[in-house]
């Protein structure tokens, strides 16, 4: 009976479920998994092969609703299309990498809502990679010490 409630226990306190329906307006669902909005500060799915998931393969504009993150790492997962706009809501975020994936299209300017960030990593995207300038808004990053956009 120990081990049940310690399980109970542990349960209550994940940020994150599996296969289950999301409590809407508390929970996000991202690639089939249900992430608490509030309690979700960091997430490191790199290398998870998220960019073949869903039809297009690209980052889902649900992404926006983690407002707590600090930390989002989507390296190496062959996401396509360009970043979403909706990453501008992650004003809490201090780390970003989205590098080898293969993404296209210009930068959001919605990213110089980010002035926490300290690392934004976006190098080795497809041979098409990002087009465009790079958004003037990138000037309001003026915490960042880290910043790679190679290849």
């Amino acid at each position: 009976m120990k081990q049940f409630f310690y399980a109970l226990l542990v349960l209550n306190f994940m940020s994150f479920s599996f296969s289950q329906d999301c409590v809407e307006g508390v929970e996000v669902e991202l690639w089939d998994t249900c992430y608490d909005i509030t309690a979700t500060i960091a997430l490191d799915l790199s290398s998870s092969g998220l960019g073949g998931f869903d039809e297009d393969g690209s980052i889902p504009p649900e992404i926006g609703e983690l407002v707590n993150l600090t930390s989002l790492n989507l390296h190496g997962n062959n996401f396509t299309g360009p970043i979403p706009s909706e990453i501008g809501n992650l004003t809490n975020l201090t780390y970003l990498d989205l590098s080898d994936n293969i993404m296209s299209g210009e930068l959001p300017s919605e990213i110089g809502n980010l002035t926490n960030l300290t690392h934004l990593d976006l190098h080795n995207q497809n041979q098409e990679g990002f087009s465009g300038p790079i958004p003037s808004e990138i000037g309001n990053l003026t915490n960042l010490t880290y910043l790679d956009l190679h290849n």
